[in-house]
């Protein structure tokens, strides 16, 4: 199966604004989704003197990870199983003291076994962006994170809403598509506090937005890409001894 055209790499640099002004839709609502992990990230760790340790699961390119790279006291890892987006990524981004990118599959080998020995324990937190509903073995990913995030970590992921009923699926973009609650109670077995940025009629709630991402919105202009929510998790329930 070929996925390198699933690896988006904006054309116009890093700017929401500078992507807006060249009428780049698809490529401001790739940003969008790092910039908003950012913007979480900050708050989150505001008074953190410490270093902040980032996991960007499926970096594809890279551009997101260099995104979260700007937070103070930050390193990312950036990881992907396609060397064919690695390579671009370490090529670009590669020389920047933070900023680390490694080749690694998300997808246990037996469905049994947790195995992520590239990444240590104590991570704060986990990005997941395009790549949940993509995975054979969910609920073994989850473990993975929970296990490997530190008590006060988080987990930012998106998903997409499909009607009113979890649907399995088979093609080369997901495995099944999720309902907002069937996705909500999912994550409440491995989080304390699930948060969705759109409310359950589908309303985008700009209060769980960052604000200068909001501020760059202009009329007409959809920032974030329609039935794809965010979500962040917070207070991993740990679901085995360290």
């Amino acid at each position: 199966m070929d996925k390198i055209s699933l690896h988006s790499q904006p054309v116009h640099g890093l700017s929401i604004g500078k992507t807006l002004a060249a009428g780049d839709v698809n490529g401001v609502q790739h940003l969008t989704r790092y910039w908003w992990a950012q913007g979480q990230i900050k708050a989150y760790f505001d008074d953190a003197k410490q270093l902040v340790q980032i996991c960007d699961l499926g970096c594809g390119c890279g551009y997101g990870s260099v995104i979260m790279a700007s937070i103070e006291h930050a390193r990312v890892i950036g990881v992907d199983f396609d060397q064919r987006a690695l390579n671009p990524a370490r090529s670009k981004y590669g020389n920047r003291p933070n900023v680390d990118f490694i080749e690694m599959s998300l997808e246990p080998l037996d469905a049994d076994a947790i195995d992520w020995p590239a990444i240590k324990p104590g991570q704060n937190v986990f990005v997941a962006f395009e790549i949940f509903e993509a995975l054979r073995h969910r609920e073994l990913f989850l473990a993975n994170v929970v296990d490997r995030l530190a008590p006060d970590g988080m987990l930012l992921l998106n998903a997409a809403h499909h009607g009113r009923k979890l649907t399995t699926v088979n093609n080369a973009d997901a495995w099944v598509h999720y309902n907002r609650d069937d996705l909500e109670q999912l994550l409440l077995r491995f989080f304390n506090s699930v948060e969705f940025t759109e409310d359950k009629d589908g309303q985008t709630r700009l209060d769980n937005i960052n604000s200068h991402i909001v501020q760059k919105r202009p009329e007409g202009v959809e920032l974030f890409e329609a039935g794809m929510d965010l979500i962040r998790c917070e207070h991993p329930i740990k679901s085995r001894k360290e």
